[in-house]
């Protein structure tokens, strides 16, 4: 894609470290979106000379995928998408504050729509996944499922447990303990956290 196209971007030369700022398939991605986007506001013959008329267009191209059921990572992903490809609207960039009507579309998406985490599989699913983890492959793998899933752990947290990070049931404690991501091993969980103790 042209930087500079449709009265948008800058026109001198992208470096190497600008060109390599988002990588594999997440680039691979914004790409999609910044041409869908684009193909958007060609087929709906809507100007991006500037700044008003940019975030006019992404507002409507919003509106759209709204209307057509898509959920706020859409939206996200459109404006992250854009922001890429002509790095002055995104953040630090002189035009940052020119797409008020477009933050403001994505803070009422959020709202209205809000975000969903996917739920986990209920336990008769995951029975039976490791009575087939059991048969097939034996009683540690059938273990280690039915252990991940209770604990809700992500599989870098679970895989590193070692044996002293497991506290067996005490009287008046019918559970086993386990602790993930030690403070000793320096490795905190994706949300930051050390020792995190889930009980099974």
């Amino acid at each position: 894609m042209q930087r500079g196209g449709f009265g948008l971007g800058m026109a001198e030369a992208i470096t190497f470290l600008e060109q390599n700022a988002v990588l594999g398939k997440t680039k691979d991605l914004y790409r999609l979106f910044t041409a869908i986007f684009l193909s958007f506001c060609d087929v709906m013959l809507l100007p991006l000379d500037g700044a008003a008329q940019v975030d006019s267009a992404l507002v409507q191209f919003m509106q759209m995928a709204f209307e057509c059921g898509e959920d706020i990572s859409y939206g996200q992903t459109t404006l992250a998408a854009f922001c890429d490809a002509y790095v002055e609207y995104g953040k630090g960039g002189p035009l940052f504050s020119h797409l008020p009507r477009t933050r403001r579309a994505l803070r009422a998406w959020r709202r209205i729509d809000p975000p969903a985490s996917r739920l986990p599989y209920g336990w008769t699913i995951v029975a039976g996944l490791c009575v087939l983890a059991r048969l097939l492959f034996g009683e540690a793998e059938a273990v280690c499922m039915a252990g991940h899933f209770d604990v809700y752990a992500r599989p870098q947290a679970w895989l590193a447990i070692r044996w002293g990070d497991v506290t067996d049931e005490m009287p008046g404690l019918p559970f086993i303990a386990v602790t993930m991501c030690p403070r000793e091993l320096g490795k905190a969980s994706k949300t930051g956290k050390y020792d995190d103790l889930s009980l099974i």
